[in-house]
C-alpha cells in the first residue's frame, strides 16, 4: 500500500493506490456435442422417457452424431472414471462401452441452479458438486486424476453398442448418483439403475440455467491511481499556470490536440468516456421519483450517435434492478444518450428517472456507460449515486462533506477478500471530492489571474506595479455582421448499411474562427424535423426510414448567431435496410386465449441469402416510444434457414429457442418497432409498426403475423399477412401454435382438423392454390359434409407418415391441367431425406355422403394398409377407398402401391363399395390390383389402361353388377389380361364394348334378354364355366377388329337353348372342357365347344378351334343353324391314346343345317346327321377339307354321301 502527497496552493492530499483483480476459478458450461453454449446434434430420448420398461426412465440424454465427431467437456473439472468397456452387453440392462465421468465443482458457498431440471424427489438441490458421462464413446484423450477445461475435447462419437442410431448418451448427477456408479454403473459397464432416473439432472436444462456461471476470488494488486493515460486534472492545472504568464496560445494547443486526435483515428476507432459527475448524493423520501442526469464526455476517437451507446446498470443487478422506474428501457438499460449526436471531446448526458426503496435507509445505485449492441464497457468509470431514504418528518438534514485533507486509516486486521471494492470506491470518493474542492479553487485564481494585468520586459522576467497605478488602454471594438457561407451539403448512400445515409457539410466565415451549424432532415411537405443542433462537426451518419425519397438542409451561424441560408440537398435517394436477415414472423399476440399463453411470443429471422451467416454480436431489439429491450443473438443461421427468439427456450415443442428475449419482456398488444443490428451495429432490417401491428389476429385462434416477401420493405403494411394456416410437428404446452416457426411463411400448409384450424370462405370453400404449395397432410384429415376443398393446378399434397389419410364427407374438387398436374404423394419425394417408398402414406376415403372430383391427378407411393372395422386383423393396401360416395376422376395416374402379400383381398388403388364410380382416360401401372368394386356400384369406365401387374390375381375385379359403362380399356403386360367380373345373370339387354376384357365364370343370359358384343371386345369364361344363352346373343365383330370368346385354362361351352344367335367375325377358342358328362348341357357321350338345342343360330365369318379333344367342336340338337365362311377343328395333330377316339366337326340331329364354305381341319369327321335331319351344301369344295384323319370320302364324313357332289 502506498500514499501519495500532492501538494497544490497549500492544500495537501493524501491518496491510496491500488487496484481489485478478479481470479476466476469456474466458467459457466457448454454443450458435450458442440464445446459453445448452444447443441448442434439433435437429441433423441431425454431424461425419464421409457425406453427398457415403462418404469425405468432414461438416464440422460442421446445426441445423435457419426462416429468420429468430437466429445467435449461441459465444464471445468477432474476426470473421475475412465472405462474402456469393450461392448454393450444387452443382458446387463444395455451397457456404456467405453465411458468417462468428470467432477464438476463450486468453491466457496457457490451453488448450481437446478430449478426444474431433476424429476424425482431423491435428487440434491442445487449442489456445489455435479458429475458429468460420456458414454458409447471411443478414442478417449484424457486419463482419471487429469483436469480439463470447459470445451476441451475429451473423446469421439463411437460405433460400439449396435444401436440403430449412433449417439452419445450423456448424463448430469448429483454426489449420491456418483457414488452408485462406482459398484453398478460406469463402473462395471452398464447402468445397474431400475429405477426412474434416480439422482439425474436434465442435461440441456442445466446447461442452459449453468452456463452463464461464472465464479472467482477478488484479489487486490497496488497500482498508481493517478496513471491513466490521458492528462489528469492536476497535469491539466499544471499547465494552465505554466503557460498563463508565458501567454501561450490555448487555443492553438487545444486544436493541435485535437488535429492529433483526428489523425489518429484514421488508424484506430476507439470507444471511451469520463462520466463528469461521477459521484452524487441525494436525501430522498420513500417510494418516491427522482430524476437523475449523468453527464459524460466523449474521449474516445469517434463520434457517438444516440443509437450507439446507452447506460446500464453494473451487477450486482439485483441490487441496481429495485431502484427500476417504469420509464427504462429495460430492467438493466435506464436510457439512451439526450442527444442524437455527440461528437469527439464533446459533452452529453443520459437524463432517467428512478424509483426510491419504501424502507428508510442508505443505498447505492450504480450504472456504466456501455457500446449498444456489443454490450462492453466504454471507459472505466462506474456513476454511483448514495440515496439516503429519510423518514419524512426529517425535513431538514445535515449533509456531511469529506473534509479536505482527511487521513485515510487502513483496516486494522487487513484487507478481507471482498472489501477491496468498498475501500476503493471509498477512497475514490474523497479523492473526487478533493479535486472538486481544488478546482474551486483553482476557477477564482483564474478568475483573479485575469484581472491582472501583465507587462513584457527583457529576458524572460516580468514585473508589476500596483493596480492604482496602471492606465486603462481602450481597445477598439470590432463588430462581427458577417455571416457563414451557405453550406455546401453532400449526401451518399451507405454502401455497406442501405439504411444509412452519410452526409458532410462546409461553410467558411473569415471572421469567426468557429462555425456551428444546424442539421435537418425533411419529414413532409415543408416540414423538418432537427437531427444536429449547435454543433461544430462537419460530418454524419443518419440513420433513416426505408423506402423513400430523403432531403437534407444544413445552415451555419458563428459565434454571434450570424447565420446562413439553409442549404437543401438536391439529390433525392432511395434508401432500404441490408435485408441479409430478415424479420420474417412475429407472434406478438402470444399463442392462446388462455392465462399465460397470450405471454408465449416469439419472433422468427430468416436467411433469404446462399449463404451461412453468423448472429455472434447481433442484437433484436423492441422499441417502444419511451422505453424498449433488447435479445443479444449468437450462434449461426444457414443459408435459406431460420432464426426463433422465443419468450422462452421452449416455447415451441420440439423446436428449442435459438435466442430467448430478456426475461420479463413482452409485446404489446398495440403495436413496437422492431429492429435488427448486425455486429458491426448497421440496421439489418426494421418494421416500425408502432401505430400498430400491420397483421396478425387475436380471434377465436391467435395466428401470428407472417412477412410476404422478404426482399419488400418490411415498412410495408402490404408485405404482412394474417397467418392463414399450421405446419406439421409445431405445437406449445398451449396446443396448437397458428404460425410458421422455423419453417416457409408460404409452403408447407399442415392439413389437419381443417375445419377447426384453416379458415373457409363464405361458400365453406378452402382453396389449397399453387403459391402455398406444397401442402403436408396427416391422418384421417376429415372434408365435413357442406364443406369443399378446391385443390389448384399444380398443387402436391404430401402425406407426413404412412397413417396420413383423407376422409371425404363433404367435396374434394382437385382439378389440374395437362401442364399443371396435382400430385399427391409422399413427404420424401420433397425432403430427399430417404427414398421414397410404397406405402409411405395410406389413402383417401369417401364416406356415403363425400364426392371426389379429379382431373390430371398424380397418385404416387400411397396404400399404406389400412385396418377396417375396428378390426385388428382386417386390412387392406389401398389408395382411394369409396365407401358409398361419389367418384369422378379423369386422367389419373396411380403408381407404386404398397403390397401387403398377408392382405391381398381387397388390395386396388381404387376399391368401392356401393356409390358411383366413373374413371375415364386413366393409368393404373403395378401391384395387386388396379380397381375392385363389390356389391351396387354404378361404375363407369373408358379409356383405362392397366399395366404391369404381376401377381397371380386379376388387375380388376368388378363384383357382381355389369358396368354403366366399360369400353377402350387396355390390359398391357399382366400376367392375366382381364377383368374378372362376378356376375351369373344378366337380365337386361347389355352390350360389351371393345376393350372389356371381361372374365365370367358363369353367365346366363335370359329370357327375352340381348347381350350384345361388339368389335374388339374378349369376353372370357373361367374353367369349366358355361356361357348359356336362353335370349339373344349378337356379336358383331369385324374383319379388322373381331370379338374373342375364350379362357385363360380351358371353359365349357357355349350352349343356345331355345334361343338365337348371330355371331359374326368372332374366335371361339379352348372349350369343351366338363369335369363330368353329367355337367353337359345337353345328353351326349362326347363333350363339345359349342351347344346348340331348337335354336336358330347364324356362324358367319367364324373361328371355332381347339375344343377339347376327344370330342366333337359343335353338337346340334333341333333348329336351324347356319356356318358361312368359318372354320372348325385344329391346329396341330392330336396324338390319339385310344384308335377309337374321335374328333369331329359337327355333329346333329333333328336338325337343319347349311354350309356355305366352312373349313375342317385336322378330324375324323367334318359333318355327322342323324335322324330328321336337313342339310344343304354351297360353296364346299375338297380344299375344304384339311388334313382329314382318313383319305376316303367314306371317312369324312356321315353319311358318306352326304356331299355327293365331291
Amino acid at each position: 500500500m502506498k500514499f501519495h502527497t500532492l501538494i497544490v496552493w497549500g492544500i495537501v492530499l493524501s491518496t491510496l493506490s491500488f487496484s481489485v483483480v478478479w481470479a476466476v476459478t469456474f466458467s459457466g458450461f457448454v454443450y458435450p456435442d458442440s464445446g459453445v453454449d448452444s447443441k448442434k446434434m439433435n437429441i433423441t430420448l431425454k431424461l425419464g422417457d421409457a425406453w427398457v420398461d415403462p418404469y425405468i426412465g432414461h438416464l440422460g440424454e442421446d445426441f445423435i452424431g457419426d462416429p468420429g465427431e468430437s466429445i467435449y467437456a461441459i465444464a471445468d473439472g477432474v476426470v473421475k472414471i475412465v472405462k474402456d468397456w469393450p461392448n454393450c452387453p444387452k443382458s446387463l440392462n444395455h451397457g456404456w462401452g467405453p465411458v468417462l465421468i468428470i467432477e464438476h465443482e463450486l468453491e466457496g458457498e457457490n451453488v448450481f441452479e437446478t430449478k426444474d431440471t431433476f424429476i424425482t424427489d431423491n435428487t440434491q438441490v442445487n449442489p456445489k458438486k455435479v458429475y458429468s458421462q460420456y458414454g458409447h464413446i471411443q478414442n478417449i484423450l484424457v486419463k482419471e486424476e487429469e483436469s480439463v477445461k470447459k470445451g476441451q475435447k475429451i473423446g469421439e462419437i463411437g460405433h460400439v453398442c449396435n444401436y440403430s442410431l449412433d449417439h452419445l448418451h450423456f448424463e448430469l448427477k448429483d454426489e449420491q448418483g456418483f457414488n452408485d456408479d462406482l459398484f453398478n454403473g460406469a463402473g462395471r459397464g452398464y447402468s445397474g439403475v431400475a429405477q426412474y432416473a434416480p439422482h439425474r439432472y436434465s442435461p440441456s436444462k442445466f446447461i442452459e440455467l449453468n452456463k452463464n456461471l461464472i465464479v472467482g476470488e477478488t484479489e487486490l494488486e497496488n497500482i498508481d491511481i493517478f496513471s491513466e493515460p490521458k492528462q489528469s486534472w492536476w497535469q491539466k492545472t499544471k499547465n494552465f499556470f505554466g503557460n498563463l504568464f508565458d501567454r501561450e496560445d490555448v487555443r492553438q494547443d487545444v486544436e493541435g490536440e485535437k488535429i492529433e486526435e483526428k489523425s489518429e483515428e484514421k488508424h484506430e476507432v476507439v470507444y471511451d468516456a469520463d462520466i463528469i459527475n461521477e459521484r452524487e448524493e441525494f436525501d430522498v423520501l420513500p417510494d418516491q421519483e427522482i430524476e437523475i442526469k449523468v453527464r459524460v464526455k466523449n474521449i474516445g476517437t469517434i463520434d457517438w450517435a444516440r443509437s450507439d451507446v446507452s447506460l446500464n446498470i453494473t451487477t450486482p443487478t439485483e441490487q441496481n434492478k429495485q431502484f427500476k422506474h417504469s420509464s427504462w428501457l429495460t430492467s438493466l438499460r435506464p436510457a439512451l444518450l439526450d442527444q442524437s449526436y455527440v461528437g469527439n471531446d464533446q459533452e452529453g448526458t443520459f437524463s432517467f428517472f428512478i424509483k426510491t426503496p419504501d424502507e428508510v435507509g442508505e443505498y447505492v445505485f450504480q450504472a456504466l456507460i456501455v457500446k449498444t449492441g456489443e454490450w462492453v464497457q466504454i471507459g472505466n468509470e462506474i456513476f454511483t449515486a448514495h440515496i439516503n431514504v429519510l423518514h419524512d418528518t426529517d425535513d431538514d438534514v445535515a449533509v456531511e462533506e469529506a473534509l479536505v485533507g482527511e487521513a485515510l486509516e487502513p483496516p486494522k486486521n487487513g484487507i478481507e477478500k471482498d472489501s477491496g471494492k468498498k475501500i476503493l470506491d471509498n477512497i475514490k470518493d474523497v479523492v473526487k471530492t478533493v479535486k472538486e474542492k481544488t478546482e474551486d479553487v483553482i476557477e477564482n485564481v483564474v478568475d483573479v489571474v485575469k484581472n491582472i494585468p501583465t507587462y513584457f520586459g527583457g529576458g524572460g522576467g516580468g514585473s508589476s506595479t500596483p493596480a492604482s497605478d496602471v492606465e486603462d488602454v481602450e481597445e477598439e471594438v470590432i463588430v462581427d455582421v458577417t455571416s457563414p457561407t451557405q453550406p455546401t451539403v453532400v449526401i451518399n448512400l451507405s454502401e455497406s448499411a442501405t439504411s444509412t445515409l452519410y452526409m458532410s457539410w462546409q461553410s467558411s466565415d473569415d471572421q469567426s474562427d468557429i462555425i456551428y451549424y444546424d442539421v435537418e432532415y425533411r419529414v413532409g411537405e415543408n416540414e423538418w424535423s432537427q437531427i444536429l443542433t449547435h454543433v461544430t462537426t462537419t460530418e454524419y451518419m443518419y440513420e433513416i426510414i426505408n423506402h423513400g425519397n430523403h432531403n437534407i438542409r444544413v445552415r451555419a451561424f458563428d459565434e454571434v448567431e450570424n447565420s446562413s441560408d439553409w442549404s437543401i440537398s438536391e439529390v433525392d435517394i432511395v434508401t432500404d435496410w441490408l435485408k441479409d436477415i430478415v424479420i420474417n414472423e412475429v407472434a406478438w399476440m402470444g399463442i392462446a386465449r388462455e392465462e399465460g399463453c397470450d405471454y408465449d411470443e416469439w419472433v422468427e429471422l430468416y436467411n433469404p441469402g446462399e449463404t451461412d451467416i453468423s448472429l455472434d454480436g447481433w442484437a433484436f431489439e423492441v422499441a417502444y416510444d419511451d422505453y424498449g429491450y433488447t435479445a443479444v443473438l449468437q450462434g449461426n443461421i444457414e443459408a435459406g434457414g431460420y432464426y426463433l427468439i422465443g419468450k422462452y427456450e421452449d416455447v415451441i415443442l420440439n423446436k428449442k429457442s435459438d435466442s430467448v428475449f430478456v426475461e420479463g419482456t413482452d409485446f404489446l398488444d398495440t403495436g413496437a418497432r422492431l429492429v435488427l443490428w448486425n455486429s458491426e451495429l448497421e440496421k439489418v432490417d426494421e418494421t416500425d409498426q408502432s401505430a400498430g401491428w400491420f397483421a396478425g389476429s387475436m380471434d377465436e385462434t391467435y395466428r401470428t403475423m407472417e412477412r410476404i416477401d422478404p426482399i419488400v420493405s418490411g415498412n410495408n403494411v402490404e408485405n404482412w399477412k394474417t397467418n392463414e394456416s399450421i405446419r406439421y410437428d409445431v405445437r406449445s404446452y398451449c396446443g396448437q401454435v397458428y404460425g410458421s416457426p422455423g419453417q416457409d411463411n408460404d409452403h408447407n400448409w399442415y392439413l389437419n382438423d381443417i375445419a377447426d384450424n384453416y379458415i373457409f370462405n363464405a361458400s365453406s370453400t378452402l382453396v389449397l392454390s399453387s403459391e402455398h404449395s406444397p401442402y403436408i397432410f396427416g391422418h384421417d384429415v376429415t372434408v365435413p359434409e357442406n364443406y369443399t376443398v378446391s385443390i389448384d393446378p399444380g398443387v402436391t399434397l404430401l402425406g407426413v407418415d404412412k397413417n396420413s389419410s383423407f376422409i371425404v364427407e363433404g367435396l374434394i374438387d382437385a382439378k389440374g391441367d395437362e401442364n399443371n398436374r396435382i400430385v399427391f404423394t409422399s413427404i420424401h419425394d420433397i425432403n430427399n431425406d430417404v427414398e421414397s417408398q410404397p406405402g409411405d402414406w395410406q389413402n383417401i376415403i369417401i364416406k356415403n355422403s363425400g364426392v371426389f372430383e379429379g382431373s390430371f391427378v398424380d397418385f404416387f407411393y400411397g396404400g399404406n394398409t389400412y385396418r377396417y372395422d375396428s378390426c385388428t386383423t382386417c386390412g387392406a393396401n389401398q389408395v382411394i377407398r369409396n365407401e358409398g360416395g361419389n367418384i369422378n376422376l379423369k386422367n389419373i395416374l396411380f403408381e407404386n402401391i404398397f403390397i401387403d402379400e398377408e392382405i391381398g383381398n381387397d388390395d386396388a388403388y381404387v376399391w368401392s363399395s356401393g356409390g358411383e364410380l366413373i374413371l375415364y382416360d386413366s393409368i393404373f401401372s403395378g401391384g395387386q390390383r388396379g380397381l375392385v368394386t363389390q356389391s351396387n356400384v354404378d361404375i363407369s369406365a373408358v379409356g383405362l389402361t392397366f399395366l404391369g401387374f404381376s401377381s397371380s390375381t386379376y388387375p380388376v375385379e368388378l363384383g357382381n353388377s355389369m358396368p354403366v359403362v366399360w369400353k377402350d380399356n387396355t390390359f398391357t403386360s399382366n400376367t392375366l389380361n382381364m377383368a374378372r367380373i362376378s356376375v351369373t345373370e344378366l337380365e337386361e339387354d347389355y352390350t360389351i364394348e371393345n376393350g372389356s376384357n371381361f372374365l365370367f365364370t358363369n353367365l346366363n343370359v335370359s329370357l327375352s334378354t340381348t347381350l350384345t358384343i361388339k368389335p374388339g371386345a374378349r369376353l372370357y369364361l373361367s374353367s369349366y364355366g358355361m356361357l348359356n344363352v336362353y335370349g339373344s346373343l349378337d356379336v358383331v365383330g369385324m374383319i379388322d377388329n373381331p370379338v374373342y370368346i375364350t379362357s385363360p385354362g380351358r371353359f365349357g361351352g357355349i350352349y343356345f337353348s331355345s334361343a338365337t344367335g348371330n355371331l359374326s367375325h368372332v374366335n371361339i377358342s379352348n372349350g369343351g372342357s366338363f369335369r363330368n358328362r353329367s355337367t353337359f348341357p345337353m345328353h351326349s357321350m362326347s363333350s363339345a365347344m359349342v351347344w346348340s338345342k331348337n335354336s336358330e343360330v347364324l356362324f358367319d365369318s367364324c373361328s371355332i378351334m381347339e375344343s377339347r379333344r376327344p370330342g366333337d367342336t359343335v353338337r346340334i340338337e333341333g333348329g336351324n343353324t347356319v356356318f358361312r365362311d368359318c372354320i372348325l377343328g385344329w391346329k396341330n395333330p392330336y396324338d390319339k391314346t385310344y384308335l377309337s377316339w374321335e374328333d369331329n366337326g359337327i355333329w346333329t340331329k333333328y336338325s337343319t343345317l347349311h354350309l356355305d364354305n366352312v373349313t375342317f381341319k385336322r378330324m375324323n369327321y367334318a359333318v355327322q346327321m342323324y335322324k330328321d335331319y336337313q342339310f344343304t351344301y354351297e360353296n364346299m369344295r375338297h380344299s375344304n377339307f384339311e388334313n382329314m384323319f382318313y383319305s376316303l370320302n367314306a371317312k369324312k364324313w356321315f353319311p358318306s354321301d352326304l356331299f355327293s357332289s365331291l
